[in-house]
Parts: C-alpha cells; sequence; structure tokens
C-alpha cells in the first residue's frame, strides 16, 4: 500500500544512546544486542513458496467469498503510530484494521506493512511517546500468537516515501530492539526496497529507475543483525522495464501489446533478475511482497499502454492476453527463483474501487483539475472477475510449487514454528499463574456499595491480568489524547464532553475488568448501564459475579457518536450480601472492531 506524498529532504539527526519510555512500558535500548533472543524466518519447505492474499481487509473477504479459498496467509498494514494496530482505521487507500485480520484469519500467517513515514524521525530522535508505542506494538503483536513478518517502512527507497537513510535505520534499530526486549519470537523483520524497474544504476533520481537521489540501496540497510528477511514489490508490466537491446529493437516505448513474446527481452525479467543477484548477496530469504498487474482492468477487459493520465489510449484485452502479458511471466519469476524466492504477496484489488487509487482515464476533465489519478494508474487485478484468469491462477497454485490454502499444513510447516509457539506459551502460561497468586484490590481501598454506582474507570488495582484484561498493549486515552487518570495502566481512559466524567473506550472483545463490590443485602436488582458507541452497528458485553454467570449479555446500544450515550436498563437482576469480585468482559464487536463505550454501571434494589 503506497503513500505517494513526496516531502522535502530530511536532516540527520542522531540517536540517543538511550531511549526513555513512557507510563508503564520499560526503557527500549537501541543499542541492545538484537542476537539475544532467538530469532525464526518461518520458511515454508524446501522447494515451496508461501503465498499471501492482500491487501485490504474487505477485498480478502469477497477473494474468499467467490474462490471458496481460505488463504494460508494474508498481507495488511498498519502505522508505527499504532493506527490500525487496535482499532480499524478507514483510509482513503484501504482500511488499516489488524484487528479485523486477527479475528477473521486466526489460522494465516500475517505480514504487516509496517508505514513510519509519520513517526520514524521520532523513533530516530528517542521520542518517548513515539518508542512508547513501538513498545507497545510489538507486546500486541507477540500476543497475536502466530507467525508475523513485518514489513518495517516497506519500499526504503522509494521516492514517495522520501527516507533519509540514516534516520530511517536508527528508526529500523529501535523498532528491532523492542522486539528483543519482549522477546516476540513470533515476529521476522523484512527488508523491502521497491525493486521494480531498478537497473542498479543509482546515479539518476528517476520513478523508472527507483534509486533515490544517487543513493545506493545499501544506504537504508540496518545491517545483518536487523534483518531477518529481504523483500521486493511486482507491478510494472513488461514494457517499463525494457533493456536497452530491446528498447532499440522495439523503436522506443511504448510499444505494441502482447509483441513481446520472449521473456528474456523482456524488461521486468532482465531489471529483476539484477535485484534478485542483489538480495542474492546478502544470503536471506526473498519475499515479493507486494505484486499486482498495474495498467489492467481485468474485470472491464482493458489496458493502458503508458503511464500518461492524459492520454485516453485505453485497449480493449481478453483475459487470456492479460495472462499472457503479465500473469505468466511474473509466476515464470517466482518459479525460476524459488530458491531464493520464498514468499510472495499477490494484491487482489480492485484499486480504483478505493478513493486514494482511483483513475478515470476517460475523465480527462477530471485528470486535467487533478481530481482524479493522483497516485497513479492502478486499474483492477481481482483474478476472480475473469473465468480465464481465475482457472489459470488457481492451476498455477496447484503444480506443487505453492502453499497457498489454510488446509496445506498450517503453520507446523514453517521453520521454527514450533519453537516460537512454545516460547510465546510459556510466557503466556507463566503470566497467568501469577495472575492466578495475585488478587486484584478495590480502587478507593474498599469494595464499591450496591445499591450504588460504580464509575467504569474505577476499575480494581492490580494490574495486566489481575484487575483486567487488555489486549491492545497501549492506554489510547493516555497516549493519543493526553488523558491523565490512571495513565500507567493499559485500560483505554477517555472523556465523556458532555457530563465531564471519565470512560472507559477504545474496547475490544475478550477485554475484561474486575470491581470488588459489597452488596449490603441479598434482593432482586435492577442494573442500569451508561453506554455508547460511535458506529451503526455496537458490540456487547457479559457481567460474571465471582466467576459465574450474573448477566448473559449486554447489548451496547449504536448510538452513532461517541459522545452520545443511552441508559441500558435490565430487572431481575439477584444479588447476595456479601462481598463479591464483579467481572465486565466484553464478548462481541461492532463496527471498527470495538464493542463499545461504557460510563457507570449501578445496581438498584427493586
Amino acid at each position: 500500500m503506497k503513500k505517494r506524498t513526496t516531502t522535502s529532504a530530511i536532516l540527520g539527526v542522531s540517536l540517543a544512546a538511550l531511549l526513555g519510555g513512557c507510563g508503564a512500558t520499560s526503557k527500549v535500548e537501541p543499542n541492545l544486542d538484537v542476537t539475544s533472543y532467538k530469532r525464526h524466518q518461518f520458511l515454508p519447505p524446501q522447494g515451496k513458496t508461501l503465498m499471501f492474499i492482500g491487501q485490504d481487509i474487505q477485498t480478502i473477504i469477497e477473494f474468499v467469498a467467490d474462490t471458496g479459498v481460505q488463504p494460508a496467509a494474508v498481507t495488511a498494514y498498519a502505522s508505527a503510530d499504532l493506527t490500525g494496530v487496535l482499532n480499524a482505521f478507514p483510509e482513503s487507500h484501504g482500511s488499516l484494521d489488524i484487528p479485523a485480520y486477527a479475528e477473521d484469519y486466526p489460522n494465516a500467517t500475517l505480514a504487516i506493512g509496517l508505514w513510519l513515514k509519520n513517526t520514524y524521525k521520532k523513533l530516530a530522535e528517542g521520542h518517548p511517546r513515539s518508542v512508547n508505542n513501538v513498545d507497545r506494538l510489538v507486546k500486541h503483536l507477540k500476543g497475536l500468537n502466530r507467525p508475523i513478518m513485518l514489513r518495517i517502512g516497506y519500499e526504503v527507497d522509494g521516492y514517495w516515501n522520501n527516507y533519509h537513510p540514516e534516520e530511517f535505520k536508527a528508526a529500523w534499530k529501535v523498532i528491532t530492539a523492542a522486539i528483543a526486549k519482549n522477546d516476540a519470537q513470533n515476529i521476522t523483520t523484512v527488508w523491502q526496497i521497491a525493486g521494480y524497474c531498478a537497473s542498479m544504476d543509482n546515479s539518476v533520481f528517476t520513478e523508472t529507475q527507483n534509486s533515490f537521489k544517487g543513493l545506493d540501496y545499501d544506504a537504508w540497510y540496518p545491517g545483518d543483525e536487523h534483518v531477518d528477511w529481504l523483500g521486493l514489490s511486482y507491478f510494472s508490466q513488461p514494457r517499463d522495464c525494457l533493456s536497452d537491446t530491446a528498447k532499440n529493437a522495439a523503436g522506443g516505448l511504448p510499444i505494441a501489446f502482447g509483441s513481446l513474446s520472449d521473456a528474456d527481452e523482456q524488461g521486468n525479467s532482465l531489471a529483476l533478475d539484477n535485484i534478485i543477484a542483489y538480495l542474492n548477496a546478502k544470503d536471506k530469504p526473498i519475499f515479493v511482497a507486494e505484486a499486482s498487474p498495474k495498467y489492467y482492468w481485468i474485470e472491464r477487459g482493458e489496458y493502458k499502454p503508458d503511464a500518461d493520465t492524459t492520454v485516453n489510449n485505453l485497449l480493449k484485452v481478453s483475459g487470456e492476453q492479460i495472462w499472457q502479458d503479465w500473469y505468466e511471466p511474473f509466476f515464470d519469476f517466482l518459479e525460476r527463483h524459488q530458491q531464493s524466492i520464498r514468499a510472495v504477496s499477490y494484491i487482489n484489488m480492485h484499486w480504483e474501487s478505493f478513493a486514494g487509487w482511483s483513475c478515470d482515464i476517460k475523465n480527462t476533465r477530471a485528470v486535467k483539475l487533478g481530481l482524479t489519478c493522483k497516485d497513479g494508474i492502478w486499474g483492477d487485478a481481482r483474478v476472480q472477475v475473469n473465468p480465464y484468469i481465475k482457472q489459470q491462477f488457481f492451476n498455477r497454485l496447484d503444480n506443487g510449487k505453492y502453499i497457498y490454502r489454510q488446509e496445506d499444513g498450517g503453520f507446523d510447516q514453517l521453520s521454527g514454528w514450533t519453537e516460537a509457539s512454545v516460547a510465546i506459551t510459556a510466557a503466556t502460561a507463566a503470566k497467568s499463574e501469577i495472575a492466578k497468586v495475585v488478587k486484584s484490590s478495590p480502587f478507593h481501598d474498599k469494595p464499591a456499595a450496591i445499591p450504588g454506582r460504580i464509575q467504569a474507570q474505577e476499575y480494581d488495582k492490580g494490574g495486566e491480568g489481575v484487575a483486567y484484561k487488555d489486549s491492545s498493549g497501549i492506554n489510547h486515552g493516555a497516549n493519543e489524547w493526553g488523558i491523565r487518570f490512571r495513565e500507567d495502566e493499559l485500560v483505554d481512559i477517555g472523556k465523556d464532553p458532555e457530563t465531564e466524567s471519565f470512560v472507559v473506550g477504545w474496547t475490544a472483545k475478550g477485554e475484561w475488568l474486575n470491581y470488588s463490590v459489597s452488596v449490603a443485602e441479598t434482593g432482586t436488582y435492577t442494573a442500569n448501564f451508561r453506554l455508547g458507541h460511535g458506529g451503526k452497528k455496537a458490540g456487547s458485553f457479559k457481567v460474571l459475579l465471582n466467576g459465574e454467570r450474573l448477566i448473559e449479555q449486554v447489548n451496547i446500544p449504536a448510538t452513532k457518536s461517541w459522545e452520545t450515550y443511552q441508559v441500558v436498563s435490565l430487572e431481575e437482576i439477584t444479588l447476595t450480601q456479601g462481598e463479591h469480585l464483579l467481572t465486565i468482559e466484553f464478548t462481541a464487536s461492532g463496527d471498527y472492531n470495538t464493542p463499545g463505550n461504557i460510563d457507570w454501571f449501578e445496581f438498584v434494589q427493586q
């Protein structure tokens, strides 16, 4: 997922020797020995390539619905500032929604393109909040307990990113230090260049050569000890990267569709073979982390022979022609280098259905006004919308050289996963054992009275796993909104502007909160909850008393604004006199992958 905004060059800033954390996070040292923790590459069996499907959650859902194939691996995107990590974030280029991937595809290996553009300078400078966010990011990804290929600052050399090399490398090392510190053995790192149409002649800064102001690719390389995989992208059509010989033979660019019959004369074959040779010298596995046929509209059978958005020269083409022109050379490239290329992600997207990628070539007026084609020409790359391409695509994947279905063997066939999983499970079990022997204590040092009202943010003291469970590893309210109430805890606390009271928000399915309570008298009560959700669909929670079900389900109302709340009442709740532990556990999510917010709850005797 590209970000095409170009900014001015950045001056280098030295990395502080010690970067301070904030809140409940301990310090991350960028000079930490990152070889001190067990690292894994999660390689598929020899002779196999792991196929990912990307890159937006909705397009993957449509792929599964239309093909019946549950992918063995999926590609997602997020930002190092935690955007898209904890909750869904709708973006014009595609939704950022790690929680949805985690919930919908629990048995799929996950590749994450981690965008650094808005944070890498702060990381390089040791900005406490940015470093803290990275630490919490790593904790969250570790908790997903699956192989994760983390593409840190993907397409490092892309002119659209404009990464300053020294700051970029410093930021990268902060992230790998956080991985080491947290012993996140399920995370493997990917250093990805743009790669397509690269001539390896970096003397000129051009989009075609994809170098950056004369710098060699190694200018962004943080060092072997910080990198597990190497990556590149594969987008270009064959005519984009012709060798000088082929260009002369063709009489210049562009040339007629389908006129390059010899694969050895195709630009992608020549230019990308050169890139593979460069990457092979680093002796690490290669991930073709983004691949999709640009300039083709598969469903409507059209093709554009050049990148000029001001010229409507679309050609009508068949599925067979598109297959021969782009897909066949693409698969040939993968299989020619299968010893090196161990993973690939195909972006099965209708690019132009997203506002950020839209390009209506036929609307010449909109093009001239800059209302369309802002990020170039992308088209429609969904294989399932053309019967011929769909059949050929899966025929090729079924040739014994790819792992692409979940039933192809799961995580256990990936090298190192069994060991990594055991380590993560053991760490989780140890944390649970600690929680069993440590009891939470009342927020006000004595149990909350029933009958009476209890503020949601006044959950028990005791910390993560004892007084509450938090799945995100970050306090959204403190980190993003400056809320100064229990900011050292991980429970996300916001503020209701109407009442000026604190609320518990950014909730997630599976999270829970404990409250020590004291019931004055055995009897029947009405339970009231002040709740809200900013979407059209909200979630729910259940209420436990001493671990036993008290209220089966409380449905949170979809108030369609995060600043609007409603009181939900349930009658005929039986409580017995004495001290108890009351637990609110979120059981279902609504829009934005969150159940909703809770301000307060109370029990009134009937």
